[in-house]
């Protein structure tokens, strides 16, 4: 009976398509079932954060004065750090082999820490020595094997004795020397006045800490990594250093980003996890460990060739100073001297007491770590990360699954969850395809990194010509696929479909009407 009379109803040249069969107003309806104000409300919630996330990140921590030191004397005070960088930075770059470097830099701060020692509490025992090395080593770099040849550099050791004469170490490095286009203000002036600053609290204390400390101030890392391997391949207080604290910068200014640590160490993190300051990010470690960075610190050299332990720490804020006359004093903010000699001098202090020193800590696998607004640190085994990975892909696979019954699967719909993953998925790989375009066409007219600067560039530069390239596939297709992205994104993110879109002919009918 229902063919004959549908077979009628053709007969008779009445539409039978689905969309005759619900109200014009309806589908329409279902097509924009969210309101305007939804989308502004979002917009505005992903702007706040963003200007939350900027104006934490920015925020650093007051800097002490001489006068502060009164009410707390056993701060790190920034007026003094802030004075040894000036005096340095104003000998110029420090180039190794250089009069500057050889002579000045190290008679500066072989000067500043005699006095030290001679101002030190009498229940501290400091030993200075100042090693001049020979030597040559095999490094891969840029997957390349290059052999590096060194004579007669120098690095300027300072040993804080433990108590009751422990053979082992906790090393902290930074180096004095610069590359010839810059005073080094930021790389890696900074650092050492830090650890000049962690010397004078540690030696006016009266207790002793439980392991050693070795202060590495080595003067040719920019040649590059000449003067660690020296000391950890040849000094004699190299053989007891069990972890390492290895300053460096890539910018001027800002924060001290953890961004390395390891190897296989996640009890590291423990220590780094209460410090006033904590700033961190896994994913820096696993960038820079791809080789894709054709740069290097001291970190790799104590690791592969010393076997120890620790963490890498650098200041990456405006990198387009690095390497260049404007890492000076001047573009120094005196937030930052707090922000690295705060986070330095508690790690010295836990970790030269840290248990984990007496004995061979077994590998327990890497660890991913990240800061939450610089308020507290996240962090926790790979083998946790793929515990939390896998559940949330088998969610999203659960969620898309559940959104796709929803649309009570027929040929149609079948045909448009096809069309529009394959438009989708087009619309990426052509904004890839845009992106890298974009980057040679900057690279081969001599402005690759004329953005580095001013960042916001990037989105004139890169965001806004990929996104036609994102909907470029769309063109291809009918109006009904375009708009059934839309459905189909919000079913397969959430797995919500309104009761009028149960119908398996939903998106049919209501996106026909629009055409």
């Amino acid at each position: 009976m229902r063919k004959r009379y549908d077979f009628e109803r053709r007969e008779s040249g009445e539409d039978l398509s689905l969309a005759s069969n619900f109200p014009t107003e309806k589908s329409r309806n279902s097509v924009h079932s969210i309101p305007i104000y939804v989308g502004v409300l979002l917009s505005l919630y992903l702007l706040l954060l963003y200007v939350l996330v900027i104006y934490l990140n920015g925020i650093l921590p007051a800097a002490l004065s001489i006068h502060d030191e009164t009410e707390k004397p056993s701060a790190f005070i920034s007026s003094r750090a802030i004075h040894d960088l000036q005096l340095l930075t104003k000998m110029g770059p420090r180039i190794t082999g250089g009069y500057e470097n050889e002579v000045l830099a190290v008679d500066y701060i072989t000067r500043e820490i005699n006095f030290i020692i001679q101002q030190a509490h009498q229940n501290q025992k400091i030993e200075l020595d100042v090693q001049v090395v020979s030597g040559a080593y095999t490094l891969d770099l840029l997957h390349v094997d290059q052999i590096n040849a060194y004579s007669n550099v120098q690095n300027i050791v300072v040993k804080v004795h433990g108590s009751n004469d422990s053979e082992n170490s906790l090393l902290v490095n930074a180096h004095f020397d610069s590359v010839p286009t810059s005073p080094g203000g930021s790389d890696d002036g900074i650092n050492v006045v830090a650890m000049l600053e962690v010397l004078r609290k540690l030696s006016k204390t009266a207790e002793r800490p439980l392991h050693n400390v070795i202060l590495l101030f080595n003067g040719a890392e920019e040649t590059p990594l000449q003067a660690s391997h020296g000391f950890i391949s040849k000094h004699k207080w190299a053989k007891g250093c069990k972890v390492v604290l290895n300053l460096e910068a890539c910018g001027a200014g800002g924060k001290m980003i953890l961004f390395q640590t390891g190897p296989q160490t996640p009890w590291l993190m423990r220590y780094y996890a209460t410090v006033p300051h904590p700033y961190g990010q896994a994913a820096g470690e696993e960038i820079f460990q791809t080789g894709w960075i054709p740069s290097d610190t001291d970190f790799r050299v104590f690791r592969d060739f010393g076997g120890l332990v620790g963490m890498d720490f650098a200041f990456y804020v405006n990198g387009y100073r690095y390497h260049t006359k404007y890492d000076d004093f001047e573009n120094i903010p005196p937030g930052s001297y707090q922000h690295v000699g705060d986070n330095l001098l508690h790690l010295v202090k836990s970790l030269s007491r840290a248990p984990e020193l007496t004995y061979e800590v077994p590998a327990l696998g890497k660890v991913v770590f990240f800061d939450f607004l610089g308020l507290f640190m996240v962090y926790y085994t790979t083998s946790i990360a793929t515990i939390i990975n896998l559940a949330a892909v088998l969610t999203s696979i659960a969620v898309a699954a559940y959104g796709i019954t929803k649309l009570g699967f027929t040929k149609t719909s079948s045909k448009y969850v096809a069309t529009t993953f394959l438009a989708l998925m087009g619309g990426w790989i052509l904004a890839t395809i845009v992106v890298f375009l974009t980057a040679l066409l900057l690279d081969k007219s001599g402005r690759a990194m004329t953005w580095y600067a001013n960042p916001w560039l990037i989105f004139g530069l890169y965001v806004v010509p990929s996104v036609p390239a994102l909907a470029l596939p769309l063109l291809f297709t009918d109006y009904k696929v375009s708009a059934f992205v839309f459905k189909l994104t919000k079913l397969l993110s959430t797995g919500i479909i309104h009761p009028w879109e149960h119908s398996p002919g939903h998106f049919q009918y209501s996106t026909k009407i629009d055409e």
